[in-house]
């Protein structure tokens, strides 16, 4: 007999009582994915959210303050980020680019929320970097997600690129002045306007990074509340022959030894020259208020955005304690509608392990305990099952 996960029994939520709401009777399943994806993806246009994902996800914003990152890094013109330990304005968004990419084979890539984050410290001229952030509720989609994510980084990283031609009539001209046009058709020019107005990427040196950011609510049990990073390493394969100093006999002294080691080594490279594209996973858990935090500032935040049962009241009262956002009007609307639909999907999710339990052969009792579903809600499954419950023997 196959036995069902069962949710937490210890879990101090109360029992659903009675059939499935209204809500979730009304909304067909697409409806209800579309309508919590679109919250999902808002949720990640906030600049405070972003700040705390990218401080954890992105090294160069690694030992950068909250409020540096929501304010000079995530606005163009930068503005200042107040002093270090305010809340974070948890009212602000960032701009969006254009988010539907053409290739040269007319495929159409729709990437969910992409904007440009500027690297800290750099003032004249700013230095952007693009992100993409990606929900993504199903952990085994059928292909493996770091080649979806490297082609969205490709996908990123080519749109900087804009090549000249000269068969166009100097009349309308570049967009840096210069004779010639755009190597582009209208539909294309749509496409690639945003980021190449933004970033003004013309030739190899003005390629900036780009980071795939990928948001997993549903992962493996082994995955949970993990994140993952891919990314371009450098590795000298082969080392420079030996000088003859270097081969001299042991009872001879060899002559600037630091200097001697470094002749082995290949020139360096610096990494911004190589590492331009980094895919990021961040497994998220369960939510659950057992559920030991993160030491991921990111994780434990997206837990609770995404995949905790407590109230909204509550969740906004952490979000303020914990990572110190003051929540604005749009963001508790946001979580609102996404508190809606989150327990919409748990009650279908507690239905379900009660089906099973019932057709199992499972007591009552039992289903009653690890569905966290009222007797009345048991009762009425079984009967639209066709399924004669089992009672307890001590059931009157």
């Amino acid at each position: 007999m196959s036995q069902p996960v069962p949710p937490n029994p210890q879990s101090s939520d109360p029992p659903i009582s009675g059939p499935p709401t209204e809500l979730a009777m009304t909304l067909t399943q697409a409806d209800k994915d579309a309508r919590y994806d679109e919250n999902a993806k808002k949720i990640l246009t906030f600049k405070a959210v972003i700040a705390v994902i990218v401080k954890d996800c992105a090294h160069e914003f690694q030992d950068v303050p909250l409020n540096v990152i929501s304010g000079e890094c995530l606005s163009d013109p930068p503005v200042p980020p107040g002093q270090e330990g305010d809340l974070l304005n948890g009212n602000d968004c960032v701009t969006m680019l254009h988010q539907e990419y053409v290739n040269d084979n007319r495929v159409k890539q729709i990437l969910d929320n992409c904007f440009v984050a500027y690297k800290p410290g750099v003032s004249t001229p700013r230095i952007p970097i693009l992100f993409d952030f990606e929900p993504q509720n199903v952990s085994n989609p059928g292909y493996p997600l770091p080649k979806r994510g490297s082609v969205y980084t490709s996908h990123l990283v080519i749109h900087q690129l804009v090549r000249k031609d000269p068969k166009k009539s100097a009349k309308e001209g570049n967009a840096d002045g210069t004779k010639g046009q755009d190597e582009t058709s209208e539909t294309e020019e749509a496409v690639v306007e945003p980021v190449r107005n933004i970033l003004d990427a013309y030739d190899y040196n003005k390629i900036h990074k780009v980071y795939s950011i990928w948001i997993c609510t549903d992962p493996k049990a082994a995955d949970r509340n993990t994140i993952v990073r891919y990314r371009t390493e450098r590795e000298v394969v082969v080392k420079p022959p030996k000088t003859d100093s270097q081969d001299a006999p042991a009872s001879e002294p060899k002559k600037d030894t630091k200097k001697n080691a470094a002749a082995q080594q290949p020139a360096d490279e610096p990494r911004e020259n190589y590492d331009i594209e980094e895919v990021v996973i961040i497994n998220l858990g369960t939510g659950k208020d057992d559920e030991p935090a993160s030491e991921s500032a990111a994780v434990n935040l997206l837990n609770l955005l995404f995949k905790s049962e407590k109230p909204v009241d509550a969740k906004v009262a952490t979000i303020q304690n914990e990572f110190h956002i003051a929540m604005g009007d749009q963001f508790r609307e946001v979580m609102k509608n996404m508190g809606s639909f989150a327990q919409v999907l748990i009650q279908e999710e507690r239905l379900n392990t009660a089906a099973s339990m019932l057709l199992d052969n499972f007591s009552v009792a039992a289903i009653m305990k690890h569905a966290r579903l009222s007797r009345e809600a048991v009762l009425d499954l079984a009967a639209e099952l066709g399924v004669d419950p089992k009672e307890d023997p001590d059931t009157p």
